[in-house]
């Protein structure tokens, strides 16, 4: 018997995701994503690539972010988007990411200018060759992130743990550093022209 396709995203946290080690002693933090699938695709548009849809625009990301009485099961967080595909997207200030788990998320290539991603969760995601400019990264979690080639000129990234993330050949002029963990990460070609390092 033959079971009609659902009409929402179900991507799960983090059976779904490639790569992520489920024998971790750390909390793994499981999820199932509940926002309305793309026509003609199985995911909703945060986990649908941008070449399988012309509906991923930033305004109906926008309309896709869950709501307020949602958000507030998602403790710590205020929300769950592990695993969001973003790839090359023209985000820049007009989504806030602020508290959200990204664990895994592909920004790679994504023009994320003016963004506020303080306090939240990139462990592990892959933000390479973006430009994040004047961005806020503060206390947030970017560790074995992929954060080769990035821009971070100006950028906040005050308190942020950043151990085992890769920063190859990454622009860190004007970045703020203070108190940042930057234990083993890959700075090898970054340029670090007054960036602020003290306690880090």
């Amino acid at each position: 018997m033959s079971h009609p396709q659902s009409n929402y995203c179900e991507y799960e946290w983090p059976a779904d995701c490639e790569g992520v080690d489920e024998q971790s002693d750390l909390p793994i933090h499981q999820s199932c994503c509940i926002r309305g699938s793309v026509e003609g695709e199985e995911r909703c548009l945060w986990h649908t690539d941008r070449s399988k849809t012309n509906e991923k625009t930033v305004e109906k990301l926008a309309d896709a972010r869950i709501s307020d009485e949602i958000a507030e099961q998602t403790w710590p967080y205020k929300e769950l988007l592990d695993g969001a595909v973003l790839r090359g997207a023209p985000l820049d200030d007009a989504i806030g990411f602020r508290r959200t788990s990204l664990r895994y998320a592909d920004f790679s290539g994504a023009s994320l200018l003016h963004s506020d991603f303080s306090e939240s969760d990139l462990q592990y995601a892959d933000l390479s060759e973006a430009v994040i400019r004047d961005a806020d990264f503060s206390e947030s979690h970017l560790r074995y992130a992929d954060l080769s080639g990035v821009h971070f000129s100006e950028t906040d990234l005050a308190e942020v743990d950043l151990q085992e993330a890769d920063l190859s050949g990454g622009d860190l002029i004007d970045a703020n550093l203070i108190e940042g963990n930057l234990m083993s990460a890959d700075l090898s070609g970054s340029r670090l022209v007054s960036a602020n390092l003290s306690e880090s």
